[in-house]
């Protein structure tokens, strides 16, 4: 099959990669969901081609060294598994539109990913993440960026805010003002003054 260009392998708890297969290096998209495997199938090694992965809700832990190879990605999806760190090379990819990796066990987060010239949307939700590089201020692509159920503080989020300077929406789980924080909410009746 060495014109395929997309594959859809989800929903296949008991599918197993035989270690001799390889895929198409025609692929240009691949969804791998919810899949009992642990790391980066191989077979996906000669796929050099591929501009969208999505490889969701298995037990992946480490993003292997030979990924460095997919340049063309302009779409990675890897919510919901178990990976720990995001490798440096991947601040490289300079064709990355949206980057997700909610769900996962990430502490850190590269700073040269705000820095990807067409980074869109990034999304590191639900990682205990304590804090976000000053690097997301010279960001000049990025439209949307999730940081619920992260450990970083209410503080760092409202200097986060100043610093930016253009507008990006940002999730947060933490109150958000729209206005003054200091000023009373309802200023037009002063019994609503707390």
């Amino acid at each position: 099959l060495n014109r395929l260009d997309h594959i859809g392998l989800e929903n296949n708890p008991e599918l197993v990669f035989d270690s001799d297969l390889r895929l198409p290096a025609s692929l240009t998209q691949i969804s791998l969901e919810k899949l009992n495997i642990t790391e980066f199938p191989d077979c996906l090694q000669p796929c050099i081609k591929l501009e969208r992965i999505e490889l969701t809700a298995t037990r992946i832990e480490n993003i292997p060294d030979w990924f460095a190879r997919f340049t063309k990605l302009s779409w990675l999806i890897l919510d919901d598994n178990q990976i720990k760190s995001v490798p440096a090379f991947m601040e490289k990819f300079v064709n990355l539109e949206i980057l997700r990796l909610s769900g996962n066990q990430l502490d850190t987060i590269p700073a040269g990913l705000f820095l990807l010239p067409k980074l869109r949307g990034l999304s590191i939700g639900e990682n205990p993440v304590r804090h976000i590089p000053a690097t997301i201020a010279s960001s000049t692509s990025l439209e949307w960026f999730n940081m619920y159920g992260t450990a970083v503080s209410y503080q760092e989020y409202k200097a986060i805010r100043r610093m930016i300077t253009r507008k990006i929406e940002i999730g947060h789980d933490s109150p958000y003002f729209f206005d003054e924080e200091d000023q009373p909410c309802y200023t037009e009746n002063p019994q609503y003054g707390d």
